[in-house]
């Protein structure tokens, strides 16, 4: 998405470092041609404030690198460009009823602009909308609200950008503004396994504000190195990734001052989502609204699906997303209920998923935890969705799980256990042996090909385990 100027940033940094003038000349004769093709509000890259508040915050920052090398007339022609931004955005706000990260997106354009120009009314109306949305978007213990760990990435990166700004402009953001964001980056802390990959509940994009980060989508942790810095936090560095392009966002001597704190995280609940963790097992569960507070958009039909790590493998995955609308077929594949870890009764979607409609699903039934508990033998997890109950029993001792999922009444039920495509399988009858690692005891069962995606655009077979039966009672025993 050569529009968003994010290559900007890495021209202005080779410019910066080597003070060769090709890099230079090749970002002036980039942005005059931008500008003589792209008039203002004229086609496909004015359609989108979000694309546009991404391409300004991008280009301030190639402004401030390049600033020294370029010519007056074109700071001139590259100010009113940024300046139009401005304007072009604060008039078409992606406002809605369920606002999502687009509306976010628009704001922190906005308030990188105004703080650019010390443009007091769009440094105030920014500053408020963020404060308001980061209530209505983001959970008091740090979850973002689209039911998709990768827009929750996404939008930490935008808040930990608006801080870092405000920070350095005398900004001041409210104690919960704050909090919230520190809850955020929380959340991701807990979520990421000893992989370092995060599960892909929900849509996978590869969106981001800034192209500085892990090119890897799915590892989060650059964003706990922020986040250390800016909360003090020894244990977000302890489980952190840092590296050198992360020194334009925090000084780098105040990381290297600050105390690693070594933690062990244990099993912890979350809005929507719950985590089994046991020395070196990962379960992460999703239970809850199919996102947006159940209005939609970047769920799919996961609820009460799971994933599974171990010892620094993922082994049972989410599919992930692969495409949004190039190809609708696989679009509506990745979102099925087949598509993820869960119960399918009478091959009926948990939410009705309509053909023409890629953000959006009929008839949504949110999942409800009824227990989540823990003690010195085990960690029990029970949930339902409609007519389909499910209960996941981690005994620490004999480390072993059980998995228990019950209907109202007898139905045709289909279990899908998808794995990673890294992942060796072995089977006798219904026993698999996974990495000679892991034991999986089914009924009737049978080991196919499917598809995954570790990123936008990212398609390669895998297998899965689909286990069928007629009734109303399906076990699953998992043992390490």
């Amino acid at each position: 998405e050569l529009s968003r100027f994010q290559h900007f940033l890495t021209l202005s940094l080779a410019y910066k470092q080597t003070k060769e003038d090709k890099y230079y000349l090749e970002f002036e004769t980039q942005i005059l041609d931008w500008i003589k093709e792209n008039p203002l509000g004229l086609g496909i890259n004015w359609s989108t404030p979000m694309e546009c508040s991404i391409r300004a915050i991008n280009l301030i920052q190639a402004f401030h690198i390049f600033e020294e090398r370029i010519p007056t007339n074109l700071k001139e022609i590259i100010i009113t460009l940024i300046y139009n931004h401005g304007h072009y955005i604060r008039n078409n706000l992606e406002w809605s009823p369920a606002k999502e990260n687009h509306y976010i997106a628009d704001l922190t354009g906005l308030f990188f602009i105004g703080i650019f120009f010390n443009k007091e009314k769009w440094i105030s109306f920014s500053k408020k909308e963020l404060e308001k949305e980061i209530l209505n978007q983001v959970s008091e213990d740090g979850v973002d609200y689209e039911a998709s760990l990768n827009y929750h990435r996404l939008v930490t990166e935008m808040f930990l950008l608006i801080l870092i700004l405000s920070k350095n402009n005398n900004i001041e953001f409210s104690n919960i503004f704050k909090m919230r964001v520190e809850n955020m980056c929380n959340f991701i802390m807990y979520y990421i396994p000893s992989s370092g990959n995060a599960p892909q509940f929900g849509d996978t994009d590869n969106s981001r504000i800034l192209d500085i980060w892990n090119k890897n989508i799915n590892d989060h942790r650059d964003l706990l190195t922020i986040a250390s810095v800016l909360f003090n936090r020894g244990n977000f560095k302890s489980k952190c990734k840092y590296h050198k392009k992360l020194a334009l966002l925090i000084d780098k001597k105040e990381f290297d001052k600050l105390e690693s704190e070594e933690i062990t995280l244990t099993s912890k609940a979350f809005k929507d989502y719950y985590i089994i963790r046991d020395k070196e097992l990962f379960i992460m569960i999703h239970c809850g609204h199919i996102g947006r507070n159940n209005f939609g958009g970047h769920g799919h039909n996961d609820q009460l699906s799971f994933v599974l790590s171990y010892d620094k493998d993922d082994y049972i995955i989410d599919s992930g997303t692969y495409c949004y609308t190039s190809d609708k077929l696989l679009r509506h594949q990745f979102r099925s209920t087949s598509y993820h870890n869960t119960l399918l009764i009478n091959n009926e979607e948990q939410a009705e998923i309509q053909i023409n409609s890629p953000f959006d699903m009929k008839f949504k039934h949110p999942a409800v935890c009824d227990q989540f508990e823990e003690d010195e033998k085990e960690i029990m997890f029970i949930g339902h969705q409609n007519n389909f109950k499910r209960k996941i029993i981690y005994n620490k001792v004999t480390q072993e799980i059980i998995i228990e999922d019950k209907t109202n009444k007898e139905s045709n039920l289909q279990f899908n256990l998808h794995l990673h495509p890294f992942i060796k399988v072995a089977k006798k009858e219904n026993k698999y042996t996974l990495n000679y690692k892991i034991k999986i005891f089914t009924e009737d069962s049978n080991l196919v090909t499917t598809k995954y995606s570790s990123g936008y655009d990212q398609i390669e077979d895998s297998n899965s385990i689909s286990i069928k039966k007629y009734g109303n009672y399906l076990k699953t025993i998992i043992q390490f």
